[in-house]
């Protein structure tokens, strides 16, 4: 089995914004449809939720996500899985309008 390569802050954030840029400009797909993933033909080796900063505050802190995200998420709680934040806005969106909106709510969330 081939270890995966860990990413540093910046690249995670970087790959992050990149992910939900493409999402902002593909309201019918999703996440799991990003080129860049390796299933998809990509680069990019699959991680933890389909989510890098997910996958970084695992590897860097060795705990959940919700606790440590380096994002500043709008929720009541400043949690992404929350019923009033953007991921779950996004996900149940209705229309491709709010799909296109809440994607780049979610990679323009400034760092904690």
């Amino acid at each position: 089995m081939t270890k995966r390569k860990k990413f540093n802050k910046a690249r995670t954030i970087e790959l992050h914004d990149d992910l939900w840029d493409w999402c902002s400009r593909n309201p019918t797909k999703e996440k799991s449809d990003w080129p860049e993933w390796k299933k998809n033909g990509g680069k990019i080796p699959e991680v933890e939720c389909e989510c890098f900063l997910c996958e970084w505050v695992r590897d860097s802190y060795k705990e959940s996500c919700v606790e440590k995200c380096p994002l500043k998420w709008s929720s009541k709680n400043g949690r992404c899985n929350s019923l009033d934040g953007e991921f779950h806005m996004w996900e149940n969106a209705k229309t491709l309008k709010l799909k296109r909106k809440y994607a780049r709510l979610i990679r323009d969330l400034p760092e904690r």
